[in-house]
């Protein structure tokens, strides 16, 4: 069956044609577009359909937000989305929209042992509830769940609840967001714009921003710039940043792996812990994850992996697609 199947996130969407069957799943043709350029989702899906030549018939998108009853407000975007409404102007008879991080836990399934790394390899309970988390712009958070005869994904909007200081650096931290935004949640910090924010608390609170990394702030992506200066140590006030986003995402993935009881091991997805594999497998977020003596009675027992698979949101959405019933 070939289904289109597309993972939308607040920076870019990546919309590809994939061949999926019972146990195979290959991507026949896809493409990349920057979100934020774009009114909505129905011009990429259109734009996609003319490059591709393509006709299909049945379609499921991950798309940042919470989906109810077939309609999406995406909050890092100025989009709503409606089913009806994308069927319409695009012409497919049939289309889903789930959370982009459901379709992560979609495509963990598809997942094979090269698709990850394995920061901890815990003792792994077969069909023991998974935990999925990552950030990006965002910071998505779901749990998969097994009842004996196939998967199912259960939502969530974690990334929105409240960020809970450990120590006095984290509460002047909550505070400056709180300032900032009105409300101090998780993915004001762990998030790609939330590695920018500890920055910019960093010197708001302590000063000695260096004019070169400020220049090349303005021409290049900040929170990229933060990474490679604070990954190789070329700027102080970017590693103290890295060092305290590394610690709050080790925190939000030891709270929520709590949360869940995820003895079938807790997957990180995203675009940034790809790229801090060396980091997060020493020192501050292995720390934060264990947590406290209670929490590691937990923690210590489970599986941490990050997903080094880029494509793994498409696959999901493509299973999605694939497998279930979809009604417009």
């Amino acid at each position: 069956m070939i289904v289109l199947a597309g993972d939308v996130g607040g920076t870019n969407a990546r919309l590809a044609l994939v061949d999926i069957g019972d146990s195979s799943a290959r991507i026949v043709h896809q493409a990349t577009y920057p979100s934020p350029r774009y009114p909505g989702l129905a011009p990429i899906i259109q734009q996609f359909k003319t490059e591709s030549g393509a006709a299909p018939t049945r379609a499921c998108f991950g798309v940042p937000g919470p989906v109810i009853a077939g309609t999406c407000r995406t909050p890092n975007l100025a989009w709503t989305l409606d089913t009806r409404e994308l069927i319409a102007a695009s012409g497919i008879p049939e289309i889903l929209l789930i959370n982009d991080f459901n379709a992560v836990g979609h495509g963990i399934g598809w997942l094979g042992e090269n698709d990850v790394a394995t920061l901890r390899a815990g003792t792994p309970r077969p069909y023991g509830q998974q935990l999925y988390i990552g950030a990006g712009t965002g910071m998505g958070v779901g749990i998969r769940v097994h009842d004996g005869r196939r998967w199912h994904i259960v939502s969530s909007e974690g990334g929105h609840a409240p960020f809970p200081p450990r120590n006095e650096e984290e509460w002047q931290l909550a505070e400056w967001i709180r300032r900032t935004y009105q409300h101090a949640a998780w993915e004001r910090i762990v998030s790609g714009p939330g590695l920018v924010n500890i920055y910019r608390f960093l010197v708001d609170t302590r000063g000695g921003e260096a004019e070169s990394v400020r220049n090349l702030m303005q021409r290049e992506d900040p929170a990229a710039v933060i990474s490679t200066l604070g990954v190789s140590c070329g700027d102080p006030l970017c590693q103290k940043a890295l060092q305290m986003f590394l610690a709050a995402y080790g925190s939000a993935v030891g709270t929520y792996a709590c949360v869940a009881v995820a003895t079938g091991g807790v997957y990180l997805a995203g675009g940034i812990a790809p790229r801090l594999v060396q980091m997060m497998m020493a020192g501050d977020f292995i720390d934060a994850f264990l947590g406290t003596a209670d929490q590691r009675a937990i923690t210590e027992q489970l599986p941490l992996h990050v997903i080094t698979r880029g494509d793994v949101g498409v696959i999901g959405a493509a299973a999605a697609a694939a497998m279930q019933e979809l009604r417009s």
